[in-house]
C-alpha cells in the first residue's frame, strides 16, 4: 500500500470515526441532516459516502458491511464502525426519508 493511499485511508477512517462517536444511528442522521447531506440507496451515493467524499474528497463506496476507497488500480475495503453500519441499515430500510435525494 502506498503512503498516499495509507494517508487516504486514515482521512476516511477519521471521518467515519467522528460519525461513529455521535453514538447512534439517529444522532448520525441528525448530523447529516444539519449539514445538508443527502443521498440514495447506492453504495457510491448514500449519505455516508457523500459525507466522506465531502470531508475528504476521496472516491468512496459504502455498504452496511464495509467502506472502500477506489484508486485506478485496486479497491481496498474496511469494516464500518458499529453506529455507522447501523445507520446504513436503518437508512436502507427507509428510516430516514429526509436524507433521501429528492428528484427535481
Amino acid at each position: 500500500m502506498s503512503a498516499v493511499f495509507a494517508d487516504d485511508n486514515t482521512r476516511a477512517g477519521l471521518a467515519l470515526g467522528k460519525l461513529n462517536e455521535l453514538g447512534s444511528p439517529d444522532h448520525i442522521a441528525n448530523h447529516l441532516h444539519e449539514h445538508g447531506v443527502v443521498g440514495d440507496h447506492h453504495a457510491e451515493t448514500c449519505p455516508i459516502a457523500n459525507h466522506i467524499r465531502r470531508e475528504t474528497r476521496l472516491n468512496v463506496s459504502v455498504t452496511h458491511l464495509a467502506w472502500r476507497i477506489a484508486d485506478n488500480s485496486s479497491t481496498f475495503g474496511w469494516h464500518l464502525p458499529e453506529h455507522v453500519a447501523a445507520f446504513i441499515l436503518a437508512f436502507d430500510e427507509g428510516r430516514y426519508p429526509d436524507l433521501v435525494t429528492k428528484d427535481d
